[in-house]
């Protein structure tokens, strides 16, 4: 982010539950509070008509190649929790800052790796909690 630029931000699983987090990140991108960069999965992008994608917003099916091209400030990820740790390293290493959905690791020694990770990166690293309303981003 530079100045008062909203954040840039993506998504990894945009399907499934992943779709809630389209909805409300499209809501944040409608509202000029962010700025929908990429979409990423590994099938083909099921249909939201909550969520448009936006024509400038990347549609991609590899993580890597979404973080080398659309170099975004925040990373949402909604992936199988087997997954979330390795997706979540290479985040990190590129410089963003994600949130995890629940489950964020499978256990203690995952965990242990990704706060260092988070720390050594200086970015933030939360996991979602509940979803009884739309995220509050700061204005």
């Amino acid at each position: 982010m530079s100045g008062g630029d909203p954040p840039r931000v993506a998504l990894i699983g945009a399907n499934g539950h992943g779709r809630w987090h389209r909805r409300t990140i499209a809501g944040l991108h409608a509202a000029g509070r962010a700025r929908l960069v990429a979409l990423v999965d590994v099938r083909p992008l099921e249909a939201e008509p909550e969520a448009p994608v936006p024509p400038e917003a990347a549609v991609l099916t590899d993580h890597r190649t979404m973080l080398a091209a659309a170099r975004p400030d925040v990373v949402v990820i909604c992936t199988p929790p087997h997954t979330h740790l390795p997706i979540a390293l290479d985040v990190l290493a590129a410089g963003a800052d994600l949130l995890l959905e629940k489950p964020p690791v499978l256990d203690l020694a995952e965990h242990l790796m990704l706060a260092a990770a988070a720390a050594a990166a200086g970015r933030a690293c939360r996991s979602t909690s509940r979803r009884s309303a739309r995220p509050r981003w700061p204005s």
